[in-house]
């Protein structure tokens, strides 16, 4: 599924990379892409919740992670919807992987949307918390300690008693067919619990909904600085890539991108196909760009490591849509080694295979 949107995506801006567009067409291929990205979104919550996406867990600031949110989510509420922010004044430091700590805000931020269609209020609050173990016997499954903690609230409709208890049960929606997937709440739910956090709710109707989500505290405060969207226009090369992709129309697709952008591309559709390519060109492939499963007995790992023994210095980029079984050690991630979800836009992997060059 991850390797049909990645095509879509890809061909969306491909298309707009062309000039002479009308205005209708490029709010087309907009359409196009915002709802590619959506069948993503729910492919990601789909993994998530069937603990098939492997968390990526670092020291990071709350602070930080929600202050970057606010400017994504801020283009998205609409003129009717004032999104506030209250922030604690030091930063709170969880260890937590910032891409599932996105997906709640994000699927939060919906819901309330969804319940304000008249428009309202949103306020994000962060804050440190004690608990102690009074505290704690009153929130189910909660231990004592430390915790930074993200309130949420919205003044939309609220949510009915006799349903308050349902809302993270997959699939159970009230929204009209077509509108929702059940899914968002119980999203939630699951990546606080694999985070070790605690979540609380309260609701009135017709006054609003308050989420608080508790996330343990990290005592070591080495955090990693989030990486921003790159502002400058996508960098080419003149290396040689051999790309590795059994799918044909995102292998051609996206060779074709990289030989726009000045790279020589070499073609293999598989592991054994990759390696008789690279025997008849030894000595120029500078980086390796692998699927991580490969039809043929020879997945994308092994490729790498078999290459990497032939090639003085070969630079690799895994790339995977589904479950990644491979932790950073088998992998050997490095500055030179990297990993890139599927689907990712044209520019994603131009930005990528730049840094891993000139690494």
């Amino acid at each position: 599924f991850n390797n049909i949107l990645g095509t879509i995506l890809m061909q969306a801006d491909v298309m707009e990379m062309g000039l002479g567009l009308s205005g209708a067409a490029r709010e087309g291929l907009q359409q196009i892409r915002t709802d590619a990205l959506r069948g993503a979104d729910l492919a990601r919550h789909l993994l998530v919740f069937g603990r098939k996406q492997t968390p990526e867990f670092r020291d990071l600031d709350l602070n930080v992670v929600v202050t970057n949110l606010v400017k994504m989510v801020g283009r998205l509420v609409g003129d009717g919807v004032k999104l506030r922010t209250c922030l604690a004044p030091s930063p709170l430091i969880t260890r937590a992987d910032s891409g599932m700590l996105d997906q709640v805000v994000m699927n939060l931020v919906g819901n309330a949307l969804d319940a304000m269609p008249g428009g309202g209020d949103i306020l994000l609050q962060t804050t440190e918390v004690v608990l102690t173990p009074e505290q704690a016997r009153l929130i189910p499954d909660s231990q004592p300690g430390r915790y930074v903690a993200l309130k949420f609230g919205d003044t939309g409709c609220g949510i009915p008693p006799e349903i308050l208890g349902r809302i993270y049960e997959p699939f159970f929606t009230t929204k009209d067919i077509g509108k929702g997937t059940g899914l968002g709440l119980a999203i939630v739910y699951s990546i606080v619990n694999q985070h070790k956090g605690l979540l609380r709710v309260e609701s009135k109707v017709d006054r609003g909904t308050t989420f608080e989500i508790f996330l343990p505290a990290s005592s070591t405060g080495n955090t990693i600085p989030l990486a921003p969207a790159s502002l400058f226009e996508p960098v080419g090369g003149n290396e040689t890539i051999l790309l590795v992709e059994d799918q044909a129309a995102l292998r051609i697709l996206t060779g074709k991108i990289l030989e726009k952008f000045g790279y020589t591309v070499l073609y293999a559709a598989d592991g054994l196909d990759a390696l008789e390519v690279a025997t008849h060109h030894m000595g120029r492939i500078d980086l390796l760009m692998t699927d991580l499963q490969l039809p043929g007995g020879i997945a994308g790992h092994n490729l790498a490591d078999r290459l990497s023994s032939k090639i003085n210095d070969l630079r690799i980029i895994f790339i995977s849509g589904g479950f990644v079984e491979f932790n950073n050690e088998r992998l050997h991630l490095s500055a030179k080694r990297k990993f890139i979800k599927k689907p990712a836009s044209p520019r994603v992997l131009l930005d990528m295979i730049r840094v891993c060059l000139d690494a």
